[in-house]
């Protein structure tokens, strides 16, 4: 049995409440992403930020400080930050700033203003289908998650979005089924969304990000090196997760070993979890994550020069 409890505010009144004011500039982001996977251009992609949005105030300063970094690193880096939503839940625990009251407000309001305010269009986990159509203007790079990834919706709609999808390998790290569904999302599909019967012209920036994996009985398994066995397919390298056993301390090492496998060139970016504190914390500390562990500002300044020198 399901209780209505509120309607949600339509695309169209939240889009008017805040607005992007610079659309070409958010299309130069997307281009350059997609140039970066395609390797036309020099840009190495880092994807990081807090594993998921909390507080507007931790947020913004947050983004400031990776504004001030992308001064630094910018000739060779494109950064760009995670700005999830929604957090998929294996077990119950915080699920994102959308799961609050008035959460598609405040989402939007963050999203809009990561773009307008700072010039830094994010990435977002595209947990609900629905939410593509309040926040696909503001975001430049969409995820696919590890529980979501074999999820023929998921994928089907994967093939409708213009820009870059990175789809994360599964749960139980088959790349059999990471590569089934890179495929489907690079190619057309017709399918049911919203009420319609829709035609894709399938997605070319799809891709595959490692991050991992568990065995049946919870054991964390780094997939890193894995990269080679997706010729096919640029990928990105999830620190974190699975790959770091969601240690912020053993992210720090990942970073130190995925040096020495930048000669292979599909890895077209990293993924890492940052904010302002380093680690975790079951209650709300300012500027440090509640949901998994975060690498903090001061290591992540030194990753990012490392890496800017090392490319």
């Amino acid at each position: 049995m399901f209780k209505k409890i509120q309607k949600m505010i339509s695309s169209e009144e939240l889009k008017a409440l805040y607005p992007v004011k610079d659309r070409a500039f958010k299309m130069q982001r997307d281009n350059e992403i997609k140039a970066a996977l395609e390797g036309r251009n020099n840009k190495f992609l880092v994807i990081l930020g807090p594993c998921s949005l909390d507080s507007e105030q931790g947020i913004f300063e947050y983004l400031s400080a990776l504004k001030n970094f992308e001064e630094l690193v910018k000739q060779k880096i494109l950064l760009i930050p995670r700005l999830f939503s929604a957090k998929p839940r294996t077990f119950n625990g915080y699920r994102g700033l959308m799961h609050e009251e008035d959460g598609l407000i405040k989402t939007r309001k963050i999203l809009t203003s990561a773009i307008n305010d700072f010039g830094l269009s994010g990435a977002d986990e595209l947990l609900y289908l629905f939410s593509y159509e309040y926040f696909e203007d503001v975001i430049s790079y969409y995820t696919i998650g590890a529980r979501s990834a074999v999820n023929q919706e998921h994928r089907f709609f994967a093939s409708g979005i213009d820009v870059a999808v990175g789809i994360k390998n599964p749960l139980n790290g088959d790349l059999k089924l990471l590569e089934n569904s890179i495929a489907i999302a690079k190619n057309p599909s017709s399918f049911y969304s919203n009420g319609y019967m829709v035609e894709t012209n399938g997605n070319p920036y799809a891709h595959g990000i490692l991050r991992g994996f568990q065995n049946s009985l919870g054991a964390h398994f780094n997939n890193m090196a894995e990269a080679r066995r997706l010729r096919n397919s640029s990928i990105i390298i999830d620190l974190g997760h699975s790959n770091s056993k969601k240690s912020h301390t053993v992210m720090k090492q990942n970073y130190k070993h995925i040096l020495s496998l930048l000669s292979n060139k599909n890895i077209k970016g990293i993924m890492f979890e940052s904010y302002l504190k380093e680690g975790r914390s079951d209650e709300p500390i300012f500027g440090q994550s509640i949901t998994d562990a975060c690498i903090g500002l001061k290591d992540t300044k030194k990753i990012l020069l490392d890496l800017y020198e090392r490319l």
